[in-house]
């Protein structure tokens, strides 16, 4: 059932409009609504989540207008890397859908792996290999992993990414 009257901001404020995509709307200052962007920040992460089984912290810009057809962008940070969402008001009442490109993460533990290989078998081998999770799959993004020998000596291996298909450089620091 739709009105012909704009809805008094109190009444506004104390609604929310749960639809598939995501309805949320907010008391804005000077009577002008704004989208709870923290709720859609969260659906964002559990959509990630449950879409590629990688877990972010989602953030999006504080107090944008509840305006049908406004665009912003939100960022999913993972360990290493940041992934941008754009997302669209669909209404003038907070529904929202949002999109982003393919998200890859780099398979963390061949990484590991090759890092204990490239340390070799006996005092040098290493008792453990660390590396952040997840890591964004894009070229150009560099991080470092930690190993520890046996012996406690602490080797740290920056890893460098050649590309966005997950080729990377090792080289110890």
């Amino acid at each position: 059932m739709s009105r012909q009257r704009p809805r008094p901001q109190a009444l506004r404020c104390a609604s929310m409009l749960a639809a598939a995509t995501l309805g949320l709307a907010a008391c804005g200052s000077q009577g002008r609504a704004t989208l709870l962007t923290a709720h859609v920040a969260s659906a964002i992460a559990a959509t990630i989540q449950r879409q590629f089984g990688i877990a972010t912290t989602v953030t999006c810009p504080a107090h944008p207008p509840e305006q049908s057809g406004y665009r912003f962008a939100c960022i999913a940070r993972l360990a290493v890397g940041a992934y941008t969402v754009a997302v669209l008001e669909t209404n003038a009442h907070g529904k929202v859908s949002y999109t982003g490109g393919p998200l890859r993460a780099l398979d963390i533990v061949s990484i590991e792996h090759a890092i204990a290989a490239a340390m070799g078998h006996g005092r040098r081998a290493p008792a453990s290999v660390h590396c952040p999770s997840p890591v964004l799959q894009r070229s150009g993004l560099a991080f470092t992993c930690t190993a520890r020998t046996r012996g406690g000596t602490i080797v740290r291996f920056t890893v460098s990414q050649d590309n966005g298909n997950g080729r990377v450089t090792l080289a110890s620091a």
